[in-house]
């Protein structure tokens, strides 16, 4: 995971490269450090396009295996605007606050798969980079933005993680404790995770597909909530 207050990024690396030896997660860590060795070089270029920062550290990395990976920055030139590219199954959540008791949930995105369970993916064998898809959305102050792994997302929908953060935005436009609602998600995707018999995001996908699936699915878990402060993210992390 990459975080600072114009660029979010997480990355996942692809577990079935445990089959063959491969540390899965070795990959993923070493594209999000090239990642923020680009960003801190020259981070205006790839604050206005995401996507590049992407192709360029997948080029920079020569280990084995492959990862899903998600950007989004902001601009404080153009404080509501927001970019950003991913590709495979790694995502975001953006939420409004739009009266003391109302909230919306104002964008979810979509897996990036080649079918069930199967996500695009970059890496030493894997899709190329340029298949990353690419957004943008104009945001407002105190917006909530949300961004996680298939761990979260294949485990609690984004109502369910609304649920987890209402308590701490009702009684405040500015939430002071980001790192508290990030773990208050982890754990309870991770909880969820555990469970035999309920009917998770995965489940639901998994019957659409036809296939014989119950209960929660067991994975990484990395998330890192970011509240937009005026052309930048405030912003805290947690992993499982």
């Amino acid at each position: 995971m990459v975080h600072n207050n114009k660029l979010l990024c997480v990355c996942d690396g692809v577990g079935g490269w445990a089959n063959h030896g491969v540390d899965a997660g070795k990959y993923s860590k070493k594209l999000a450090s090239h990642i923020d060795e680009l960003f801190q070089k020259t981070p205006q270029t790839y604050i206005e396009d995401p996507k590049s920062i992407i192709i360029d550290a997948h080029t920079l990395t020569k280990e084995i295996g492959s990862t899903t990976c998600c950007v989004l920055t902001i601009n404080d030139q153009d404080e509501n605007n927001l970019k950003t590219s991913y590709i495979g199954d790694s995502g975001y959540v953006i939420y409004r606050k739009t009266s003391q008791s109302t909230f919306e949930t104002i964008y979810v995105s979509e897996e990036q798969q080649k079918s069930f369970n199967f996500p695009y993916q970059i890496g030493s064998e894997g899709d190329n980079p340029s298949k990353s898809l690419s957004f943008e959305h104009t945001v407002n102050h105190n917006d909530l933005i949300v961004v996680g792994t298939d761990g979260i997302f294949d485990n609690i929908d984004e109502k369910q993680i609304l649920k987890c953060i209402q308590p701490f935005w009702e009684s405040h436009d500015d939430i002071p404790d980001l790192d508290i609602v990030a773990e208050i998600i982890s754990k309870y995707a991770y909880k969820l995770s555990l469970d035999p018999v309920y009917n998770s995001p995965f489940t639901k996908k998994a019957r659409k597909a036809f296939l014989d699936f119950a209960g929660g699915k067991s994975d990484d878990i990395t998330v890192c909530v970011a509240q937009v402060k005026l052309g930048k993210f405030q912003n805290q992390q947690q992993q499982q």
